[in-house]
């Protein structure tokens, strides 16, 4: 992905979890364009989006963490996983280009 001034990219799920067993298993690139998101720096740049900027709430990776951990637990093929980590990740896009209230990605913001 390019850069793009007053932006910056997003990791959904958090480039620290990148070693996590699910990941490993599947393969899962970290870096692939459905797990980036461009968010703004300031809110004035874009009001409807979440804005990123600084150190992440510990929330964050803790809520990827929970995920990844009850999706590797299931019973199921390494396809439906897939499925189910990108229907996470399509999900968190979702609330944080629509500025969800409940998603405050960093401390200040």
């Amino acid at each position: 992905m390019i850069s793009i001034s007053g932006y910056q990219k997003h990791h959904i799920i958090a480039d620290s979890l990148r070693d996590h067993p699910l990941l490993q298993e599947l393969g899962y690139d970290i870096n692939n364009s459905r797990n980036l998101v461009y968010l703004p720096e300031s809110s004035s740049l874009d009001p409807t989006r979440t804005v990123h900027n600084g150190s992440h709430r510990k929330w964050h990776r803790e809520e990827a963490l929970e995920e990844l951990d009850r999706i590797h637990a299931l019973d199921a093929d390494p396809e439906i996983k897939k499925m189910h980590v990108d229907a996470y990740t399509d999900e968190m896009r979702e609330k944080y280009l629509s500025k969800d209230a409940n998603v405050q990605l960093n401390k200040h913001h």
